[in-house]
């Protein structure tokens, strides 16, 4: 499992403030692990505006805007496997459900000639 820094939702609210404390003019200082979690939780957000602007002001370095949108384009294939696997699950199951109707109505077809012609 891939995971962007310490992104959880604490993780997230404390760089959301972090960040948007930093575009209002506060001076808080943080490192680049600190900023590349910020930058996922802005990208998270969707907020590439506040990102962007994060960017133009020289607080974070160009490669750190880099590594949080990798860490984000990871995330999102993470999910998005996960879902496909969570699909083929499904699939597998009303497969063999299928299966075992199949099973049940040959059996009974069986049960119904014993039946109508006893030997």
């Amino acid at each position: 499992m891939i995971h962007a820094g310490s992104c959880g939702p604490e993780q997230d609210h404390f760089a959301r403030t972090t960040v948007k404390a930093e575009m209002e003019g506060d001076t808080l200082q943080q490192g680049p692990t600190q900023m590349v979690d910020s930058l996922v939780a802005l990208y998270r957000e969707k907020d590439v505006h506040a990102a962007n602007a994060l960017q133009a002001r020289g607080q974070i370095e160009r490669d750190e805007v880099d590594v949080a949108r990798l860490w984000m384009a990871a995330a999102r294939y993470q999910e998005a496997a996960r879902k496909r696997t969570d699909m083929i699950k499904r699939e597998k199951q009303r497969e063999s459900e299928n299966v075992d109707r199949v099973a049940l109505k040959v059996k009974e077809i069986g049960d119904l000639q014993r039946q109508l012609y006893p030997t």
